[in-house]
């Protein structure tokens, strides 16, 4: 096979068929534009309901494409000189220039099949080989093997789709590759009107379909998905209520840290706080390898001692990385796994740490300044610290701490509580590429989306919110956002939903009428 496609390469590229042409055409400005733009926008395609004899199958409404994507160690994008895609069949031999394909090239992703080229691989096999080029010398050769049922183009193979390449030309498998392309939004719903009781859920990205993925009743906190995309945690609750004899009142709360695939399957306890134990669960993040977790765990009702612990998934073993006297929060693994970051405060000062994935070298990284959040490549973190009447402030620092530069000033107008801070900015999410960082700010009196550049400037307003707009979600494209919304025609105007717009505030729309935290699933 390797002898006929090298063959292949170098003959004379007269045996093209209708394929090819059709290709050529699709090439054409106002059609090729519309394409990359469901390419990297992930826009929905309508499937509809296709026919296998007299049964209908339903199909999920998103285009599907499959792509090699080349990144540079450091995740920068790698940006190829050209790149080939060749069909090779019995009796044929086709080609396709990737490198026209310039929507998804800026992103280091290179074409090979979508969705548009389904019917042409229905129900068979099709052996591609992929060939980039930089600065006039190969880098990259991969042979895959693709197919289509009659929904969605198919990976067939274990071949992985994600590389990175050296300076030097060296070519390796990403080993924790981010999933890009999703169909699936998990976020937490009440699916009882009026009801308390949260349950977690799932919807197409349409906002059809919605459905419970476990039966469990869901402690409120963010569910967090894995790199790969196909598995949450999530804190489940059970709450007791009862009267003694001589009429007083108690209750207590049990809760369970459990992972589970987003399809429902695979429902698995982590650790539990029972009815007679003191504190709780939470703060809960996956390894990049989706092999490990870390979490907190407090011992007492006040979070005034708290331990951060990983666990191992495969032989459910549990390890103590630290205790500190205080409130642990939002620990997290860096990008490569190897290095932990995580928040301190003893409700006076606060500080963040970082030491090594198992535990070592544990060291102070940040003075006065907590939550902190890596950049997709690893090499920034952003964080919290107290501005203006303590109001809270976004800041960025480099990975080991230094260059601390405070991004955002603004506080709300409004000093609800003099008990309490004023409102400010907070909740940071880095955009994929790392250029960005979306947040919330109560600038304007009411908590709305903002965007702005990774060193503090052109900081936008996305949303007008008619009540509040927050916990936004970016989708691993970048470019969309989802987020929460509580504003008037939505449920009454009292409950939260969840909407869907561009990462520039565009089309905004809702998907559901209830719900919070949405998280975006492969």
């Amino acid at each position: 096979m390797q002898r006929l496609i090298k063959f292949f390469r170098h003959i004379d590229r007269n045996l093209y068929d209708s394929f090819l042409k059709m290709m050529k055409v699709m090439k054409s400005n106002v059609l090729l534009l519309a394409v990359i733009f469901c390419l990297v926008a992930g826009c929905d395609e309508n499937k509809g309901d296709e026919n296998i004899g007299d049964e209908p199958i339903a199909c999920t409404e998103v285009f599907v494409s499959i792509s090699i994507e080349l990144k540079y160690p450091d995740g920068q994008p790698v940006l190829l000189d050209s790149s080939k895609v060749l069909w090779v069949s019995e009796n044929r031999y086709e080609e396709i220039d990737s490198v026209s394909w310039n929507g998804l090239r800026l992103f280091g992703h290179y074409l090979l099949v979508n969705d548009n080229m389904r019917e042409e691989l229905e129900g068979r096999q099709e052996s591609i080989y992929f060939t980039g080029y930089l600065n006039g010398k190969t880098v990259i050769e991969k042979n895959l093997l693709v197919g289509a049922d009659r929904c969605h183009v198919q990976h067939l193979d274990d071949q992985p789709l994600t590389y990175i390449i050296t300076p030097d030309g060296d070519v390796s498998v990403d080993p924790f590759p981010q999933f890009t392309t999703f169909s699936t939004i998990a976020f937490m719903a009440r699916f009882a009107q009026d009801s308390g009781a949260w349950s977690l859920c799932a919807m197409d990205t349409s906002g059809a379909n919605m459905r419970k993925i476990v039966d469990l009743k869901i402690g409120f906190q963010k569910p967090v998905l894995s790199r790969s995309g196909t598995k949450l945690l999530f804190i489940a609750v059970d709450n007791m209520q009862w009267n003694d004899p001589d009429g007083s009142f108690h209750a207590s709360m049990q809760s369970d840290l459990y992972m589970v695939n987003t399809d429902g399957t695979g429902l698995a306890l982590i650790d539990r706080v029972g009815h007679t134990d003191d504190g709780g669960i939470g703060n809960f993040a996956w390894a990049p390898d989706d092999q490990h977790v870390l979490y907190v765990r407090s011992y007492d009702n006040y979070w005034n001692e708290s331990s951060l612990i990983r666990y191992r998934i495969a032989d459910k073993t549990q390890s103590v990385l630290s205790t500190d006297d205080g409130y642990i929060s939002n620990p997290a693994f860096s990008p490569n796994g190897t290095q932990l970051i995580y928040g301190v405060s003893d409700g006076i000062n606060q500080h963040i740490n970082t030491m090594n994935a198992n535990g070592g070298n544990k060291r102070l990284l940040i003075s006065n300044a907590n939550y902190p959040k890596w950049s997709p490549r690893g090499d920034k973190i952003a964080y919290i610290t107290t501005g203006k009447d303590r109001s809270s402030q976004i800041s960025v620092a480099d990975a080991d701490g230094k260059n601390q530069k405070q991004l955002t000033s603004s506080v709300s107008s409004v000093w609800r509580d003099t008990g309490y801070p004023r409102g400010g900015n907070g909740d940071p999410q880095w955009t994929p590429d790392g250029n960005s960082i979306v947040y919330v700010s109560e600038e304007n009196d009411r908590f709305e989306i903002f965007i702005m550049k990774v060193d503090g400037s052109e900081q936008t307003r996305l949303t007008i919110a008619t009540i509040r707009d927050e916990y936004p979600e970016i989708t691993p494209d970048g470019k969309n956002i989802l987020f929460t919304s509580v504003r008037e025609g939505m449920a009454g105007g009292v409950n939260p939903g969840i909407c869907i717009m561009t990462v520039d505030g565009k089309d905004q729309r809702v998907l559901s009428q209830t719900g919070i935290y949405p998280v975006v699933c492969k």
